[in-house]
């Protein structure tokens, strides 16, 4: 599962388990070198420690890639995934043209975990993604003040969201995962 990265501030069981289920869901070209044994031995292991304790209330924002759009949660399974383990699909957050924030709810926005992609102009430069991103963590921090905030970013995504934490992290946000990012 070697090119995934989670950063904690402060580590938090929940956000680990949010790791292991993207891993899961991504590290697909890592489990096929293995035998059949071994693919089932892991996958046993990472499920047990997801389930290992129950799930407290958190909030996670998944930010796209490059040349991508938030609908690669969907394609890909992640959203799946994350339903299957108590992570309800929130929503879909996007950034207004004067600085607000657009939340199109999902069907589990009132659930205690919920998941919400992230609409960014993917090919816009990183710092211009950046600052948007900040604009839709700033509307979530409104919208759930005291929440738990894990951000999930893939390949780009995980570059932006590591952008916006640069400096005091003012959004709070408890973790970020990134899946393939360049560092």
């Amino acid at each position: 599962l070697g090119d995934c990265f989670v950063t904690a501030f402060p580590r938090n069981d929940a956000i680990i388990r949010v790791l292991l289920i993207i891993a899961l869901r991504c590290g697909g070209s890592a489990m096929a070198s293995m035998t059949l044994r071994a693919r089932h031995w892991l996958t046993g292991l990472l499920c047990s420690l997801l389930f290992s304790t129950s799930l407290s209330a958190d909030v996670a924002l998944l930010v796209h890639g490059y040349a991508s759009d938030a609908g690669t949660w969907e394609v890909s399974g992640v959203n799946s995934e994350l339903q299957l383990r108590g992570w309800s699909r929130g929503g879909l957050f996007t950034p207004g043209p004067a600085g607000g924030v657009h939340l199109a709810a999902g069907p589990g926005e009132a659930a205690a975990n919920r998941s919400y992609s992230v609409s960014l102009p993917a090919d816009a430069p990183l710092s211009l993604q950046a600052n948007l991103l900040g604009t839709v963590l700033h509307g979530v921090r409104q919208r759930y003040p005291e929440e738990p905030l894990i951000l999930v970013g893939h390949s780009a995504g995980g570059v932006v969201a590591r952008l916006v934490l640069l400096g005091d992290n003012h959004f709070r946000v408890s973790a970020l995962v990134t899946i393939a990012s360049p560092h």
